[in-house]
């Protein structure tokens, strides 16, 4: 998948803030049928368990987009292309769940059972939780890619603190 370029700000219109972004899901809508099962390099899960967490595509700018704080590391930017090595976002759940006490960027992770060097993501940063529901928790990982849903910030009501 190539790079996806996000439209020049949209100031034009009132209380939408300078950042447009593209994703497969948006904050607070409930959809959760993208939940799934990964590899962590190095790491076994438990008998009779799998690493699972909720899995999207987005565009560079859509965690400003919507208002997710990146927690550490960086941003998808220009240079994640579909000629660079795969990479990846995280949410702050995940980062704890999977990597207690340690530090989550530079880790990585794939979807295939028996991978390629091609198949692995890298984390590259750590993102602030959001809901899906209003009484929803848990954990997320984000994936650069097609974007099939634009979000502009009006107010951050979505976003968890």
């Amino acid at each position: 998948m190539g790079r996806v370029r996000s439209p020049p700000p949209l100031r034009i219109i009132p209380f939408v803030e300078n950042d447009l972004g593209a994703g497969t899901d948006l904050p607070w809508t409930g959809y959760d049928e993208n939940m799934g099962g990964f590899t962590i390099e190095g790491k076994t899960p438990p008998p009779h368990e799998e690493f699972h967490a909720r899995y999207h595509t987005a565009s560079p700018d859509y965690f400003r987009a919507v208002g997710i704080p990146l927690v550490h590391g960086r941003f998808f930017n220009e240079r994640d292309t579909k000629d660079t090595p795969r990479v990846s976002l995280i949410n702050d759940v995940m980062a704890r769940r999977y990597w207690p006490g340690e530090d989550a960027v530079e880790k990585r992770i794939t979807f295939d059972d028996k991978p390629k060097e091609s198949d692995w993501f890298r984390v590259v940063g750590v993102v602030g939780d959001v809901k899906d529901t209003p009484e929803s928790k848990g954990a997320g990982i984000l994936v650069a890619g097609f974007a099939a849903a634009i979000s502009v910030r009006e107010h951050d009501d979505c976003i968890t603190r």
